[in-house]
Parts: C-alpha cells; structure tokens; sequence
C-alpha cells in the first residue's frame, strides 16, 4: 500500500540524489501504512523521526552538492528546505504534545504535496544544471 509510487518523472538523473529520493519517498509510505493500520502513537513516532533525520540527511546532500558547482539557484531552493524542516517540526510536535491525535491526514497531504513538487518544480532544474557541468 503507498501514497507516492517513484517513477522516471521523478529522477534528476543524479543516482545518489535519485536514489534518497526513492528512500524519503519508502518513509512516507511507511508512515502512510501505519495510519492506515491504525498503529499506535508509539509506532508512528519512530517514524516520523527518521523522516525528519532522513530528510536532514539529504537536504545536507544536496547543500553540499550546490556549493561544490556553484549552483545559482541554490539560495531560493535552502529557503524550501528550511520551510519543510520548520513545518515537519510543528507537526511532530503537535504529535507528540497530543494536538494532534495520531497522524493526520493534513501531515500526509503536505508530505506527498511537497515531495512531488519539491522533486519536480524545484530538485529537476538542478539536475539539469550538474549534467550539463559533469555531474553524475
């Protein structure tokens, strides 16, 4: 059962990011099949954690990728990391004060919104940009 399925669409042709897309992309069906089995707060929690570690993890690959080749958009696109980190955070503390009672659907609705269109509208522009430098 998944909420996002990877296709070729997604790939900014650059196998190491491509390939922590498709695990960002592993977390949040994972999480999505928890609050569809109706697991208990105990067991989302985890996730929702190595979501945000992962998500740290290769918003620092791709950081370290633009400074390396001197990626021009590279500004605009720290702001979006820094706006889902931010947003992640609220929602994972509502969790865990009990705001928010389990996993909303509002969490994975943003989850699957922004990774489809951080991937597409934002990630490809780049992809493009560090083939056409020698970037593989």
């Amino acid at each position: 059962m998944t909420l996002i399925d990877w296709n070729e669409d997604f790939s900014v042709e650059i196998l190491q990011i491509d390939e922590q897309h498709q695990s960002l992309i592993h977390l949040i069906n994972r999480l999505y099949e928890a609050v569809v089995e109706e697991k208990d707060p105990e067991h989302l929690g985890p996730i929702l954690l190595e979501l945000k570690n992962y998500a740290h993890f290769h918003f620092k690959t791709e950081e370290e990728c633009f400074r390396e080749w001197g990626y021009p958009g590279a500004e605009k696109h720290l702001l979006e990391h820094l706006t889902f980190n931010k947003n992640l955070q609220l929602f994972k503390k509502g969790f865990e004060s009990g705001v928010e009672i389990g996993v909303s659907v509002r969490l994975l609705d943003y989850l699957c919104t922004w990774l489809k269109n951080h991937i597409l509208v934002s990630d490809r522009p780049y992809g493009v940009f560090f083939k056409e430098n020698g970037k593989k």
